[in-house]
């Protein structure tokens, strides 16, 4: 699944600064982004129901990702002690029952937990699921 049509349903979230994918979280150590944040960030695809005949192969696939909240503590502390969960609830709305294309049934939300609290940021995971078909004729 392509990660751009979940990065721009996400944008305009209000309060969030940054929306981005994997490979800037991944370099978060070298880069600055402006907190609070989103990424979005792949998490599996898993075959499912199998069905073969005439030359048809039909695999319906599942397909989940995750969508990182990252927050910077000190500016919450005492001020805002919500924020996180506000983000969150921002998240699922905009992510419940959204497709990115035709291929796909609507997102739903799977399960979320604390990632992290450290350095003066605290993370939090949000995990979603969708099914596609993948089709081959011949």
């Amino acid at each position: 699944m392509k990660l751009a049509p979940v990065i721009a349903q996400l944008q305009g979230i209000p309060g969030i600064k940054t929306v981005e994918d994997v490979f800037t979280l991944a370099d978060l150590a070298t880069v600055q982004v402006a907190l609070p944040a989103l990424f979005v960030v792949p998490a599996a695809r898993t075959a499912g129901q199998t069905q073969e005949g005439s030359g048809l192969i039909d695999v319906e696939t599942t397909v989940t990702f995750d969508v990182v909240i990252l927050v910077n503590a000190a500016a919450t502390r005492g001020k805002n002690r919500d924020e996180l969960e506000t983000i969150s609830e921002a998240v699922t709305k905009r992510l419940l029952g959204f497709t990115p294309g035709p291929e796909f049934r609507p997102f739903i939300p799977v399960s979320a937990r604390l990632l992290g609290a450290a350095g003066g940021r605290v993370s939090w995971v949000q995990r979603f699921r969708t099914v596609t078909h993948e089709r081959k004729v011949g």
